[in-house]
């Protein structure tokens, strides 16, 4: 089995079938929860990961697997079964949201897609307010659907971008949000984010 990293401290730690293992520098659980868990992997050792995951029932590593392919469908489908059964886990509402984007222009999005997005990346920040890659994929919602549409945002997306400026940031998560932003907008994004010291 591969390693996969800590989300407490960085480290990385061997993991058994059932895809869980113990930190060897901090002691927390390693378990695969988020794009980052995969930093080290290469694409045999995903598929190890993947049908381990298949085998143990663990939906989040399978949405993982599957958005670091980049089939959000399949994604979506793990994504929602892990909502369903664990409501307080933040990253799979942050994953849906990117999932529901799918790497399309913001401006080709539904306004209900848009509030879905909204609503699931509030709730991401609600559980979790240390889980800033939900508050800045908000922040470029608010940008780049309802700034650019000339709509009523729900929140000021640079304001938001903003206060992160100290925070520092993955950059594996960070690398994995970009890649599923439109090649349109990718540019678009990266100097706000420049311009706010988010990269």
């Amino acid at each position: 089995m591969p390693k996969l990293q800590c989300q407490n401290c960085g480290g990385m730690a061997d993991v058994d079938r059932n895809l869980r293992g113990e930190c060897p520098y901090c002691g927390a659980l390693v378990r695969p929860v988020r794009v980052s868990s995969f930093r080290s992997i290469t694409p045999v050792e995903l598929e190890q990961v993947r049908q381990s995951a298949e085998a143990g029932g663990d939906s989040l590593a399978l949405a993982v697997c599957f958005l670091k392919v980049k089939n959000f469908t399949l994604a979506k489908a793990k994504l929602e079964k892990v909502i369903g059964e664990t409501p307080e886990c933040c990253e799979a509402y942050y994953y849906y949201a990117l999932a529901i984007l799918n790497g399309r222009d913001y401006s080709s999005i539904t306004m209900r897609e848009a509030r879905k997005i909204e609503e699931y990346l509030r709730t991401a920040q609600a559980l979790d307010p240390d889980f800033v890659y939900a508050r800045i994929l908000y922040g470029l919602l608010c940008i780049g659907y309802y700034a650019a549409n000339d709509l009523q945002s729900p929140a000021d997306g640079y304001a938001l971008l903003s206060e992160l400026g100290d925070v520092e940031l993955d950059e594996t998560e960070l690398d994995f949000l970009r890649g599923t932003i439109s090649p349109n907008q990718r540019t678009e994004f990266r100097e706000v984010l420049s311009a706010l010291g988010l990269l």
